[in-house]
């Protein structure tokens, strides 16, 4: 999980930078507190910024592992051939698509396992950009088979689920800049950041664990190679 490592201190560092800043410019008195608002909401967007990246960044970075080690359908565990098949269908999934479409792609599945085709999957195979929280992460990571503590320092992860919520707001209207960092000081923002850098600190353990002992493999296959 090195790419994803690099990535979340990359995004630690930056936050780290912002909020330091941050506490810079609440200091001199020629900045609104209107201007610090917004300044607060780009704070929670960069956090959740980070959480993206850390589990689409995880996930991908395992689903290229999975590719670049040439595993096919018959090789890889239960949950990855589900995710698989859920991802191959999803691409001709149309409520309008005419019946000779879902032929070819059930054909083409079935050919891609016969033929022991190598197992590909992306981004789009997680579905959940956009909206991710605390339970929402947790099950991605079941129905990979990945397993994670989250130490009891994040509670639970409960704040990625405020600061997903809020982001919402500000991508969709719901609420303007000034309006969503009204409700935050810097020291919330800091509380904030250091419970979801915990939460996602015990994510990244459990993906390095899956992924250094190659647990999208069938259990039974990577016992006779």
């Amino acid at each position: 999980m090195i790419v994803t490592r690099y990535t979340f201190e990359t995004r630690k560092n930056e936050l780290a930078s912002f909020l330091s800043h941050l506490a810079k410019i609440q200091e001199l008195s020629e900045f609104s507190p209107d201007f610090s608002n917004m300044l607060h909401s780009n704070a929670l967007l960069m956090l959740y910024n980070m959480v993206e990246a850390i589990v689409v960044g995880g996930i991908v970075e395992i689903y290229d592992a999975v590719k670049s080690q040439g595993q096919n359908y018959r090789l890889v565990s239960s949950n990855i051939k589900d995710i698989w098949f859920e991802f191959k269908f999803k691409q001709v999934y149309d409520p309008n698509a005419h019946h000779n479409s879902y032929k070819r792609k059930a054909s083409q599945i079935i050919e891609a396992i016969l033929n022991d085709q190598v197992i590909e999957l992306d981004r789009n195979a997680i579905n959940a950009e956009g909206n991710l929280t605390a339970q929402i992460i947790r099950n991605i990571c079941s129905a990979h088979g990945i397993s994670f503590i989250a130490p009891p320092e994040s509670n639970g992860g409960v704040k990625i689920d405020e600061v997903t919520a809020l982001r919402n707001d500000l991508a969709h209207g719901g609420k303007s800049f000034v309006e969503c960092g009204r409700d935050f000081t810097l020291s919330d923002l800091e509380k904030i950041t250091d419970e979801i850098i915990k939460f996602l600190e015990g994510l990244l353990d459990g993906m390095d664990e899956y992924h250094s002992n190659r647990k999208w493999e069938d259990a039974l296959s990577a016992e006779t190679n």
